[in-house]
């Protein structure tokens, strides 16, 4: 496992000083150096001629599952066996459940606009902007799908994200993750006694240290916080640090509370000391520029007085008539833009 993280970690920037002109080798090189240890692993155990039963007495791989295909849900069980009780006292669970699927479809197609201005080379429209409506709906469509056919919820998967920071591009890694995924699905293959144990936890730490590392070293990219001519980091940077250290000494729901309430604390402070434009590739509702238009209205008629009361009174109008900018465009060019106020 420690080899496979250290592959991915490394293994990149390795094949792309050893290979500086080859543009293969530069959409690749994360691609293979996921792949690397997998293989390794398949080549020393037909060399060695150990058998995936004993793999899998010995704790390697999964327990092997039935295999059936995606309608094995429906000809396997029958309706008279359903418990209707059980599932009625699961329903009200439920919308926590596709809340968290829309939380993470949104914050994963976030990390891609912010780690990725721009697309890859090729792409015939690199700023095109990202439409968050069309994501969620690809997104309940395929859980849907996978809903009817015996499958799991789905959200963006950090391991597209992941493939890109490593080197390749996005439409490789997805192309590959689809290829993989839509193969399982139909085939119903046991992937469970195929992949050992050590590479999905070589995967998942090489994600938390990835995330890790971005939130301890997250202040680097934030503007600085201007208090009595001081150039001070943004106290935002110490929310995902505190966050960090109240899942190790408490619990990741309380980590998630406190980090709710320092956001919800230094957010509009910081918001009335800013008065600058940012533009990003996301597509914004019709009612966001107006919400951005005044509550940015509102910090720069604040100044250095940061009179919060102003900010709240503005976001309590937005509370009140949610349907009051949908008809509004851009206060400055008056029609909905991408430019918006921080």
């Amino acid at each position: 496992m420690l080899f496979m993280v250290f592959s991915i970690r490394v293994g990149p920037s390795l094949l792309n000083q050893c290979f500086p002109k080859s543009t293969f080798v530069a959409k690749v090189a994360g691609l293979i150096c996921q792949l690397l240890p997998l293989g390794l692993f398949y080549l020393v155990l037909a060399i060695s001629g150990v058998s995936w039963a004993s793999l899998e007495d010995s704790g390697w791989t999964y327990p092997r599952q039935a295999s059936t295909g995606p309608m094995g849900l429906w000809t396997t069980y029958s309706a008279a066996d359903v418990h209707w009780p059980t599932v009625l006292a699961t329903m009200p669970a439920m919308p926590s459940l596709v809340l968290m699927s829309v939380m993470c479809t949104l914050m994963g197609a976030l990390a891609i606009t912010d780690a990725f201005p721009s697309g890859p080379d090729g792409d015939p429209a690199p700023m095109e902007t990202l439409n968050f409506d069309t994501e969620l709906v690809t997104v309940g469509a395929s859980s849907m799908l996978l809903g009817l056919t015996g499958g799991n919820v789905n959200f963006h998967k950090f391991s597209v994200i992941q493939l890109r920071l490593d080197g390749g591009t996005h439409r490789i890694a997805v192309l590959m993750i689809a290829l993989f995924a839509g193969g399982l699905f139909v085939s119903g293959v046991p992937i469970g006694q195929l992949i050992p144990k050590w590479f999905l936890a070589g995967l998942f730490v090489n994600t938390g240290m990835h995330f890790v590392k971005g939130t301890l070293f997250s202040y680097r990219s934030m503007p600085r916080f201007d208090w009595r001519g001081w150039k001070l980091p943004s106290s935002q940077g110490i929310i995902g640090p505190s966050c960090v250290l109240f899942a190790v000494f408490f619990s990741p729901a309380k980590a998630i509370l406190f980090g709710l309430v320092l956001s919800i604390t230094f957010f509009p402070l910081e918001q009335c000391c800013r008065l600058t434009r940012d533009q990003c590739r996301v597509g914004r509702p019709g009612r966001e520029p107006f919400e951005a238009a005044l509550l940015g209205d509102a910090c720069a008629s604040t100044g250095r007085r940061q009179d919060l009361a102003v900010v709240l009174t503005g976001a309590v109008v937005l509370w009140l008539h949610p349907a009051v900018g949908g008809s509004l465009g851009c206060h400055s060019c008056g029609r909905p833009c991408q430019v918006h106020h921080h």
